[in-house]
């Protein structure tokens, strides 16, 4: 019995620390879903110009491929995901995670900052 918990503490060790590893960024915001969603998408296709590889509204994810100043590229992700808000008086929320592996998380916090002002302004 013992070894079947230290099994479990091992492998939930091991899944926390590479959530930690993949470096990702995110925050939450008080807006609905589709405009977030929309924003999004322009915002890395039109403003940024980087290369859409995938995108799925429902399941809440954009794959780009990220080309930093470097001249590095590769493939990245912005998540989007509803948020609970029973209860609350704030209206819709959004959570949105930005992971950019081959970039730093000033580089990820640059591309929430601009989404969550690209929300707003318009």
């Amino acid at each position: 019995m013992k070894r079947k918990w230290m099994a479990y503490i091992l492998v939930g060790g091991v899944l926390a620390m590479s959530a930690t590893a993949l470096g990702k960024t995110g925050d939450s915001i008080v807006m609905g879903y589709d405009k977030v969603w929309s924003a999004a998408v322009r915002l890395i296709r039109v403003d940024r110009g980087w290369e859409l590889i995938d995108k799925d509204k429902e399941a809440g994810y954009i794959l780009f491929k990220f080309a930093g100043d470097n001249a590095i590229t590769c493939r990245s992700s912005v998540e989007l995901v509803k948020e609970s808000t029973k209860g609350s008086k704030e209206g819709s929320r959004v959570k949105v995670i930005v992971g950019i592996p081959c970039g730093s998380s000033l580089e990820e916090h640059g591309v929430l900052t601009d989404l969550f002002r690209k929300v707003r302004e318009e």
